[in-house]
C-alpha cells in the first residue's frame, strides 16, 4: 500500500499504466502480424514451392508444345503430375532423378491442390542420356491412385506404364487403366524399361505447405492456396482436344 501511495504522490501511476497498455498492444500486434504456418491450418506458401510449381508449369507447356493429349485422357483421368527437367545424371548418381507437382481431380471434375512427388531410378536415367527432358503422367486408375497413397507406387510392379495415345481414336476403355506417360523424349517410361521407377509423395514439402492437410491432397480435397494457382490455370489452357 505504501508503494502505490508513493506512486500515486508522485504522478507515476498514469504514465505507468499507459506504458503497460501500450506493450499489451505492441504484443498484439506482433501476434496478429506473425506469418501463418501451415500448423495453423491454413496453407503455408514457401519459396520451394513457388519453385516447383513454376517448373512444372514450363515442363508441361514443353510437353504439350510436341505431344498431341486428347481430352479423352484428361477427361478420364484420376490424377495428373508433371516432372521437370529429368536429368541422367540425377537419377544416377543421387536415386531421385526429378521433382514433380501432383494434383487429383475433385468429385466435381475439377482439380485439387498442387501437392509434391519425386521420381526415382536409375533405370530412367540411363534412358535419358546426356540430355534433359520432361514428363506428363497421368493416373488412369483407383489402383495407381492407391499405390501413390500408400508409397508403393512402382512401375512394372505396382503400375503398368504406357506410352499416352495422342488421339482420341486410340483411347479405349479397355486401355485407360495404368498410367499414361507423355513425355518430349519418345519411348521414356514405356515398357519393361522403366521397371523400378517409383513416385512417391516429398513428405516434408507437403507438410511445410499443407501442414494437417497433407494427408488429403491425394483425394482433391485441399483448396489450392493462393499464390500456387499457376499450374492448374496452366494445366486447363494448355490441354486440347485432339483431332481424331
Amino acid at each position: 500500500m505504501a508503494t502505490t501511495h508513493n506512486w500515486n504522490h508522485r504522478g507515476l501511476a498514469g504514465p505507468l499504466c499507459t506504458i503497460m497498455l501500450m506493450a499489451v498492444m505492441g504484443l498484439s500486434a506482433l501476434w496478429l502480424a506473425r506469418p501463418v504456418s501451415a500448423s495453423d491450418g491454413q496453407a503455408t506458401v514457401t519459396a520451394d514451392a513457388r519453385e516447383e510449381v513454376q517448373a512444372a508449369t514450363a515442363a508441361l507447356g514443353r510437353v504439350t508444345a510436341v505431344k498431341t493429349i486428347p481430352a479423352v485422357v484428361v477427361d478420364n483421368a484420376l490424377g495428373v503430375a508433371v516432372f521437370s527437367n529429368l536429368v541422367k545424371a540425377a537419377f544416377i548418381v543421387g536415386g531421385t532423378g526429378g521433382d514433380g507437382v501432383f494434383m487429383r481431380k475433385t468429385a466435381a471434375g475439377g482439380w485439387g491442390a498442387p501437392a509434391f512427388v519425386n521420381l526415382a531410378g536409375a533405370s530412367i536415367g540411363a534412358q535419358i542420356g546426356g540430355s534433359k527432358t520432361d514428363a506428363i503422367v497421368f493416373f488412369m486408375d483407383q489402383a495407381s491412385l492407391d499405390a501413390l497413397k500408400t508409397g508403393k507406387f512402382e512401375f512394372g510392379s505396382a503400375v503398368t506404364a504406357m506410352a499416352g495415345p495422342t488421339s482420341a481414336t486410340a483411347v479405349s476403355r479397355s486401355t485407360m487403366k495404368g498410367v499414361y506417360v507423355y513425355a518430349r523424349q519418345d519411348g521414356l517410361f514405356a515398357g519393361a524399361s522403366a521397371n523400378g521407377t517409383t513416385i512417391r509423395f516429398d513428405d516434408e514439402e507437403n507438410r511445410a505447405v499443407y501442414g494437417a492437410r497433407t494427408a488429403d491432397l491425394i483425394t482433391g480435397e485441399v483448396d489450392t492456396p493462393a499464390g500456387l494457382e499457376g499450374f492448374g490455370q496452366a494445366f486447363k489452357a494448355m490441354i486440347k482436344p485432339a483431332s481424331n
